[in-house]
């Protein structure tokens, strides 16, 4: 017989509607920071935990412990896999959250970057739905034009993993050149845009700091 454990993962109340029995599920403990364990969703309980107001809800995760390494007690982080595309059209979630300085305008603004367009741009056929039949909306993002100059691109995201967002649909291709910030020469920098301790002036002593 197999030995088998069990993880018991707590789901937030906004993930919970995504996990079913069955669901693949990745995760990785302290005692082994480099491997990565694999298991299947068993159970998904309907009791609710509330701690300081926050609400998840408990599920069990059965893998495969016949090797022993695994102990009760130990913390896991969990990964469950909710939806997966193969060969998907994707781009990083840090160009939905870029802007790019406020120099001018570049070209007409259709939308904040990032920000959900009402309607699709009118030469993209009116494809909105996703899986689970959501309309998310469209997207914008910047990119690279071939003069090199940034451009905003509507994009109908799809399914995303917290790093990387599919797009569904849009004028975007394999290996344009996407926006997710920017580099400024070391004469632009100012003390605020810089890590604490980085700015080249010293903070000013006061009494409180000089001693009696």
């Amino acid at each position: 017989m197999i030995p088998k454990m069990q993880v018991d993962a707590n789901v937030s109340e906004s993930d919970i509607g995504g996990i079913r029995e069955g669901q693949e599920a990745l995760f990785t403990v302290d005692a082994y920071p480099r491997v990565e364990f694999q298991g299947v969703v068993r159970q998904v309980r309907n009791a609710p935990i509330i701690v300081q107001n926050v609400v998840t809800y408990d599920v069990v995760v059965e893998v495969d412990n016949r090797d022993l390494r695994l102990k009760p007690g130990m913390t896991a982080n969990v990964s469950i896999t909710v939806a997966q595309k193969d060969n998907a059209l994707r781009v990083s979630n840090a160009a939905f959250r870029f802007s790019p300085p406020q120099s001018g305008t570049v070209g007409e603004k259709l939308a904040d970057p990032g920000s959900d367009v009402t309607k699709p741009p009118s030469n993209i056929s009116p494809q909105r739905t996703q899986a689970g039949g959501k309309n998310h909306g469209w997207k914008m993002v910047w990119k690279l034009n071939d003069s090199g100059d940034p451009t905003l691109v509507p994009v109908h995201p799809g399914i995303s993993d917290g790093s990387v967002t599919e797009v569904i649909e849009g004028e975007l291709q394999e290996r344009d050149k996407i926006i997710i910030g920017t580099v400024l020469p070391k004469g632009e920098r100012t003390a605020n845009q810089l890590p604490p301790g980085f700015g080249s002036g010293q903070r000013p002593t006061s009494s409180r700091d000089r001693g009696l």
